[in-house]
């Protein structure tokens, strides 16, 4: 628009770009980049946003979490790694994470998508039940503790014969 300041026009759209989803600082400062804005006035805009409570990294971080709690349930090292992609700094997103990481929390988290691929997975031998519970479960972020708990044989039903020892167990299971 002729005569209106360029912050104030990235203003705009940086608003109208907001009102899809949160975005973290890195994102917007990226797309104010990405059109053509001078850092300084795309500072300016992050100055606006951030007095006017559109922009907190940390509240987007704790935000993320709860999503992935509900819906997709991630263990403590792919929340950050999935924070972390988003670009939102460690110490933003480490509140939100460190509420999730304490064993029994992790537990919860890890039970929840085990209720949702049980289906998957009962029909299976139980030591290859157990081997891709287990892989599942590392590809989510999950630690060994938590792997070794729910992948135990006595957890599987009573019609699959548990296995005596931990010879089936994946190599390394216990080194995180």
């Amino acid at each position: 628009m002729p005569g209106e300041p360029a912050a104030a026009t990235a203003l705009g759209r940086v608003l109208r770009w907001l009102a899809a989803r949160d975005r973290s600082e890195r994102e917007i400062r990226a797309r104010l980049s990405q059109w053509g804005l001078p850092p300084a006035e795309a500072e300016a805009v992050l100055v606006t946003l951030r007095a006017r409570g559109l922009v907190n990294d940390a509240a987007l971080a704790e935000r993320l979490c709860d999503w992935h709690d509900r819906h997709d349930p991630l263990g403590p090292l792919r929340l950050r790694e999935r924070l972390a992609r988003r670009g939102i700094a460690a110490a933003n997103g480490e509140a939100a994470v460190a509420a999730r990481a304490g064993e029994e929390r992790q537990l919860e988290l890890a039970e929840a998508l085990l209720a949702r691929r049980w289906p998957g997975l009962a029909g299976l031998a139980p030591a290859l039940g157990r081997r891709r519970l287990h892989d599942l479960l590392a590809r989510r972020g999950f630690s060994a503790a938590v792997r070794h708990r729910l992948c135990d044989p006595r957890r599987f039903p009573a019609g699959d014969a548990p296995v005596a020892d931990d010879a089936d167990w994946p190599e390394g299971c216990e080194d995180d």
